[in-house]
């Protein structure tokens, strides 16, 4: 993987420690010596500067409280540091007491959710490291965010559906009590997880946060707003379980990164399946690929511009219609038909029962046709 070719943590290195690394690295490989390690090399480079890029996007700025000053005024985080770096067991009672350290000092919301964050980033893979709901809106209550962010961008990255749902509900439920700018920017980061991940309260969040927000602020946040409603539709379809794979990789430079691993195999095997051919975003997926692995997955002929929309722009697929020989056949039909009870009439002028139960067969036949197509059309 990028970082494992870089030797630096996903969730910590910055654009300058990733320059750092490849320059260290690429000193010890050259090129002429191992042009496919030298390859590797690159691509990993260009993933990990595009993934810090989109990381620093999507968090607040920096608290610039020393790490030290920070521990001193609370005791309680500084104790649960400790706990996190051994794993220890009572992770969740020192949790609940960094929780009531917050309430017991509001005035100091900001450097508490700054340490918070910072606990976030490097631990945020213990599970122990939870915050309750009530300590996130009392947080963003007292116009803070940087503890609620964290906890967004760890729902976010772990692709956890119900976790944004509910935060989501949260948000919307305590509006009133969280009407400043800080529940807006935590509104406008949940607006772009629920955007990738659930589209369920992605313009609810976006109307409670406008008003809260300069115009300058909005202006600067819409942009990936849109980015990441573009990458929902893109995913919209593929089944939960490969939805986080693809979403990193369509965030990665195109053709970028190992393809070898357990996971992309599982995952390309997957996408030459046939249920994959009824995803409609199976173009764009197949775009990211190199060329050599594209080339392994075959795109069907049938329903080739609904495909092709969804790939471009994330539409939903195309209605469901009578083959042309059997919709000549139909309107042919009809205008033969007249009054008299509706039914067909032959050349004669007579009714013919056989023709009128044709033609009644051929519309239960296109009415389930129709039924059938709903209801497997994938989104």
């Amino acid at each position: 993987m990028p970082w494992e070719t870089l030797e630096l943590d996903a969730n910590t290195a910055t654009a300058r420690d990733v320059e750092a690394a490849f320059a260290r690295k690429l000193a010890a490989l050259p090129p002429e010596a191992n042009p496919e390690a030298a390859a590797k090399l690159r691509a990993a480079h260009e993933y990990a500067l595009k993934h810090t890029e989109w990381r620093d996007r999507n968090r607040p700025a920096a608290v610039e409280a020393p790490a030290a000053e920070a521990a001193a005024s609370f005791p309680e985080i500084a104790a649960l540091r400790a706990a996190l770096v051994i794993a220890a067991p009572e992770i969740p009672d020192l949790v609940r007491q960094a929780e009531q350290a917050l309430y017991a000092r509001p005035g100091e919301v900001i450097p508490w959710g700054g340490e918070m964050r910072r606990l976030f980033d490097q631990y945020g893979g213990n599970a122990s490291l939870a915050l309750k709901p009530e300590a996130l809106l009392f947080e963003l209550e007292h116009a803070g965010h940087h503890a609620t962010f964290a906890v967004i961008e760890r729902l976010d990255r772990q692709g956890r559906v119900a976790g944004i749902a509910g935060l989501g509900d949260l948000l919307l439920e305590n509006q009133p009590r969280i009407s400043n700018a800080g529940g807006a920017l935590a509104a406008m980061r949940l607006a772009c997880a629920d955007a990738v991940w659930v589209r369920s309260a992605l313009d609810s969040l976006q109307e409670f946060a406008k008003p809260h927000l300069s115009p300058q602020q909005w202006q600067a946040l819409k942009p990936e707003m849109d980015r990441c409603e573009k990458l929902g539709r893109t995913l919209e379809g593929i089944p939960e379980e490969w939805r986080l794979f693809w979403r990193d990789r369509l965030q990665a430079p195109a053709g970028s990164g190992r393809w070898d691993d357990p996971g992309s195999v599982a995952a390309l095997k997957a996408l030459r399946s046939s249920e994959a051919q009824r995803w409609p975003s199976l173009l764009a997926l197949r775009d990211c690929l190199p060329p050599e692995v594209a080339a392994q997955v075959t795109v069907p002929a049938v329903l080739p511009s609904r495909l092709n929309r969804a790939s471009s722009s994330g539409q939903q697929g195309t209605r469901a219609t009578l083959p042309e020989s059997a919709e000549r056949r139909v309107r042919r039909r009809t205008r033969t038909s007249g009054g008299g009870g509706g039914g067909y009439r032959g050349g004669s002028g007579s009714k013919n029962p056989l023709r009128i139960a044709l033609f009644a067969a051929s519309w239960v036949v296109y009415i389930a046709l129709k039924a059938w197509v709903i209801a497997h059309r994938r989104y």
